[in-house]
């Protein structure tokens, strides 16, 4: 700082500093001595009152200090300040200099506030201000006024008083100014802070400081950045960048880094990744100007985006890695942290380095979120509010895609902290319903075992949660039209999902009274219709059926068939078989207009072939369950149709065979043709029969089939294959149920369907190697009988008893008579 007083401003009463000046020559050495004491008396006396400490001589004193401390860069501005409030108290007495006594006192604390911590220089600022304006009031010396003027600017500055008032009087005042550079570095700086920054008003002081001849190194070098970062903003970054490149060896080594990141900035700005990403690198690298600790990282959190940029998602990696390591905390390792966690969950990373996990992940998004309580303390420059928001949004999504419900709920934990309530709740109901979506089908796929069920009661409790919340968001108010029966719609359905029938009843009839105009209408009712007939109220299940056959239409077509395949189910449950058949019937004939629903058409093919079984029409029932089983023939439910089926082409076959019986037909053609329908539909039924048997271990046989028809399956096959003279293939089976059931009374049943087979056998190969060994295969199939007849109740014993005596008669008449006729069937039931 120059020198704060001129010197004509000293008190003419005040010794100038300096040696004193000598004594004249001419001196009287011929007076007496006498005389000579007398003079020196005389002259202590009168001279005592011009020496003595008086107050003005303290105040000049004080003032002269002031300035002489303040005259110095390097000088005590406390000290100063003390001589100074010295001064201004006694200034009292001394109107005319008291401003000069402000002054100075001003002047010590922008000194003082130039050199305190940032806590403690405001005050002193403060008090610079009073003591200025003060001395501007009081007046000061005309030299000092410029200086004055641009003192007060540049408190002014520094208090913050309006920037526009600030600029006009440091533009004034500048040529006055203690350092001119410092002067024009404000002008700049109160230039930036105007409600709307005049970048080019702080650009032409930055050049003329930039051209003063007495700036030093420092204050050049930080100019030139300065210049550099006001183009850049102007979007002149080719020019900056010069300007930037010629910053000077002789730069403090921080400049010399924020020069060269700079340049790197622009050139990621332009998108210049592979530029910028050189530089970063270089800076990094370069010894001679190391980038401080506190930079450097900003540079790994740049340098990571310019490599995300290049689509190098492993390098982006772990120079986010590297920022979050040095500075979790600061803006820029909150910012990498989140972008690590996207790189990590939606990057195609070629190779997982260390943990970079989807548990890694949550880790870094809950840790970026940590100390974040609501979206107003979102305050990262680095890293917008909705850029921060579309990352975690993107990650709960790729958790979810995977599978990882629980970690896409931990970071719904975080996200919560940055957004809305109502997308917290309303996102919190999505992740509940779809993990107990994905629940339901691990149950499905793991089949009947204690997991399923699990699974399934797992999957209950959060389709309760996502109905609840769904139903709280609906409560809300403000919300429109459409997004309140988006939210009733949803709950309804993990009501009936969750099997909470009652609360599922309200929320439709909420939701199909608030829109009647919803495309949604008829699957509102037909939810409604199965929600009332879970709860056991047909009467209120057949009213909404009937509304929804009456709204269902267009892409919700589908529920028109629902509707009236669960309308019929109520009316076979009453026993109006013919108005079921019709409204079975009549879906299918519309599915076959207008396109078929797989599930409708499913149900109301089983459905109506099961009908016509029940009526005892198997022609009917084979043609519908045929068509079901071709179609859907691998879905649950296809088993019980498939024993439907067989059990038809039995019966039609023991129609046929009744027909040559009762010789209703006298011509041979038509006694030959039915003879063959009766043995083509036996071999129909003994195939299916037996197709049927290999699926009677699969765990859904089991809810789909009673246990006596499961094991009546493998006789009725054999018995078929009998009908249909295959006596080999039936005496297989019966051998086989012969083992599976030895000691049962199935164990009789298929020892006599064996002997029968035997008997078939030996009619069938009469003079035949094989047909000779079949008595003596009958007798030992009797004995067999009658060793285990002791082991059953008497019934049993006498039912069978007799039946031996009758085949063991039979027998001697087939050794007597090979062209007997086979033995009648055994009492069981073959």
């Amino acid at each position: 700082m120059t020198t704060l007083m001129a010197p004509a401003a000293l008190s003419e009463k005040q010794p100038a500093s300096g040696p004193v000046a000598p004594a004249p020559r001419g001196q009287l050495w011929q007076a007496p001595v006498f005389v000579l004491g007398v003079g020196a008396l005389l002259g202590v006396w009168f001279g005592r009152p011009l020496c003595a400490d008086t107050p003005h001589r303290r105040f000049e004193r004080d003032l002269a200090h002031a300035r002489q401390i303040l005259g110095r860069t390097d000088g005590d501005a406390e000290a100063a300040l003390r001589h100074a409030q010295r001064a201004a108290e006694a200034a009292v007495n001394y109107p005319d200099q008291a401003g000069e006594a402000a002054l100075l006192m001003g002047t010590a604390h922008v000194r003082l506030a130039e050199r305190a911590a940032p806590s403690k220089a405001s005050e002193h600022w403060q008090a610079a201000r009073e003591h200025l304006r003060e001395a501007d009031k009081l007046g000061v010396p005309e030299p000092e006024k410029g200086r004055l003027a641009y003192r007060i600017a540049k408190v002014n500055f520094h208090t913050g008083e309006d920037m526009k008032l600030v600029l006009r009087q440091l533009e004034g005042s500048v040529a006055q100014a203690d350092n001119r550079a410092e002067g024009y570095k404000l002008i700049s700086q109160a230039a930036l802070r105007l409600p709307k920054p005049d970048l080019a008003k702080a650009l032409e002081a930055n050049e003329k400081l930039r051209n003063l001849a007495d700036a030093s190194e420092t204050e050049l070098a930080a100019a030139k950045l300065l210049s550099g970062d006001l183009l850049l903003k102007m979007n002149k970054p080719e020019l900056a960048r010069k300007i930037l490149e010629k910053l000077g060896d002789r730069a403090p080594a921080e400049m010399a880094v924020r020069a060269h990141l700079l340049c790197a900035r622009s050139l990621q700005d332009e998108g210049k990744w592979g530029e910028a990403a050189t530089l970063y690198q270089a800076a990094l690298a370069d010894q001679r100007a190391p980038v401080p600790e506190a930079m450097r990282p900003r540079i790994y959190l740049d340098l990571g985006r310019c490599y995300r940029r290049r689509e190098q998602p492993t390098e982006a990696a772990r120079q986010w890695a590297e920022c979050v390591k040095r500075d979790k905390d600061s803006a820029e390792g909150q910012a990498a942290a989140l972008l690590l966690s996207e790189v990590i969950l939606l990057a195609p990373l070629p190779e997982r380095e260390g943990d970079l996990t989807g548990e890694k992940a949550v880790e870094l998004l809950t840790g970026a979120l940590a100390r974040v309580r609501r979206p107003a303390d979102w305050n990262n420059p680095l890293l917008e509010l909705a850029r921060a928001r579309e990352v975690l949004e993107r990650s709960i999504q790729a958790f979810r895609q995977a599978g990882r419900f629980d970690l896409a709920l931990k970071v719904t934990s975080a996200f919560e902290r940055v957004s809305p309530p109502m997308t917290i709740l309303v996102l919190r109901a999505d992740l509940s319903a779809g993990w107990a979506q994905f629940r339901r089908e691990v149950a499905r796929q793991a089949g009947p075992s204690q997991r399923a069920v699990a699974e399934e009661t797992a999957a209950r409790g959060l389709s309760k949660q996502a109905a609840d919340a769904y139903a709280e968001a609906a409560q809300i108010e403000g919300l429109g039209q459409d997004d309140r029966g988006k939210y009733l719609w949803a709950s309804a359905l993990n009501y009936q999902a969750c099997q909470e029938h009652a609360k599922a009843i309200e929320k439709l009839k909420a939701f199909v009274e608030l829109d009647q105009k919803s495309p949604q209408l008829g699957e509102a009712y037909y939810r409604l219709g199965e929600a009332h007939r879970q709860s056991g109220n047909a009467d209120l299940a057949g009213q909404a059926y009937s509304l929804a056959m009456q709204h269902a239409s267009g892409l919700h077509g589908r529920f028109c068939y629902l509707a009236r395949y669960q309308y019929a189910l109520a009316l076979l449950a009453s026993g109006d078989l013919d108005e079921a058949e019709g409204a079975l019937d009549l879906n299918l004939r519309n599915m076959a207009n207008m396109g078929p629903d797989p599930e409708a058409q499913e149900k109301s093919l089983y459905a109506l072939g099961g009908l016509y079984y029940q009526r005892q029409n198997h022609r009917g029932a084979v043609r519908r369950l045929e068509e079901a089983l071709h179609l859907f023939g691998k879905n649950a439910g296809a088993l019980r149709a498939r024993y439907q089926l067989a059990d038809c082409y039995q019966q039609i076959a023991a129609k046929e065979n009744l027909n040559v019986l009762l010789d209703v037909y006298k011509s041979p053609e038509a006694r030959s043709h039915y003879e063959k329908e009766h043995r083509r539909w036996q071999l129909r039924a003994a195939e299916e029969f037996n197709n049927l048997s290999k699926l009677l271990d699969a765990p859904e046989s089991k809810d789909q089939l009673t246990e006596d028809q499961r094991v009546m399956v493998p006789f009725s096959a054999a018995k078929c294959w009998f009908n249909a003279g295959e006596y080999q293939k039936a005496l297989a089976i019966y051998e086989g149920l012969i083992e599976r059931h030895r000691g049962k009374v199935e164990e009789l049943d298929a020892l006599g369907g064996a002997i029968r087979c035997h008997a078939g056998l030996q009619k069938q190969h009469l003079g035949q190697p094989l047909a000779l060994e079949q008595p003596n295969l009958i007798r030992q199939r009797l004995v067999q009988i009658r060793k285990a007849l002791p082991a059953h109740k008497d019934t049993v014993r006498e039912a069978w008893g007799r039946w031996v005596e009758q085949a063991s008669g039979s027998l001697n008449d087939m050794q007597a008579r090979p062209a007997a006729p086979t033995p009648e069937g055994p009492p069981g039931p073959p």
